[in-house]
């Protein structure tokens, strides 16, 4: 062959790596979109737009409220707390899941925890179910209510502020002077030391508050809070 023929013959040849380059590019490109295509659908992402098991979004949560609110009688009650708004599980499925929420509501006048499923994209509520004796974990607007009902009983007030001024030195103001710890409060972890109206707690709705010094010394002073009766019920030392 003539040395034209020859370079003719390797331009020809790096053309053609050139092209199964470019083929095998376009391949891997391909694979690469599948598996990112797949593992999207199966974590629920698809753009920005949440599906399947993607946690709710604000949007969502507020939608969740107003629809279960609207539904339940006495909604805009004084006597009512919502407590969560969370995800429904409905178990694993193929495909993704329609987008539904859970909220639970607390009505303190009959003592209920209402249990509302609400189907996101037709704003309807798909399942509600009331249960009395179970008790979520306090909220923080039901902390703040028990720490303001603690305040305004005089006689509990009185005894924490001599407690304070004999443990720190100085007077007693503001709750701000104190660190706390409030729980949900069950009257069968302790029922042997408890009164009667104590002992409501559970099924009523009750919160327990610890009381420390900033630099954390116990009060000894342990009020129970009934948030259904508004009121301390009793005091623990």
């Amino acid at each position: 062959a003539s040395r034209y023929q020859v370079k003719e013959n390797k331009v020809q040849a790096k053309k053609l790596v050139i092209a199964i380059s470019a083929v095998v590019l376009l391949a891997l490109l391909a694979l690469r979109f599948d598996v990112l295509s797949t593992l999207s659908a199966s974590s629920g992402l698809v753009g920005d737009i949440p599906v399947g098991y993607d946690p709710l979004t604000a949007q969502e949560i507020e939608t969740v409220t107003a629809v279960a609110q609207a539904n339940t009688v006495g909604a805009a009650s004084a006597h009512q707390e919502v407590l969560l708004v969370e995800r429904h599980d409905g178990g694993k499925s193929k495909g993704n899941p329609p987008r539904q929420g859970d909220l639970y509501l607390y009505d303190y006048a009959t003592d209920t925890l209402i249990h509302s499923t609400v189907d996101i994209a037709s704003g309807t509520v798909t399942a509600v179910e009331h249960l009395q004796g179970v008790q979520l974990p306090l909220n923080r607007n039901e902390d703040q209510r028990a720490l303001a009902l603690l305040q305004a009983d005089q006689t509990l007030w009185r005894a924490l502020a001599q407690r304070y001024q004999q443990i720190a030195g100085q007077p007693l103001t503001q709750l701000d002077q104190l660190q706390v710890k409030i729980t949900v409060f069950h009257a069968d972890s302790m029922a042997d030391r408890l009164n009667e109206s104590a002992k409501q707690c559970g099924q009523h709705r009750c919160a327990q508050v610890l009381l420390f010094t900033v630099d954390k010394t116990l009060l000894e002073i342990m009020p129970i809070v009934d948030l259904s009766l508004g009121q301390v019920v009793q005091v623990l030392n």
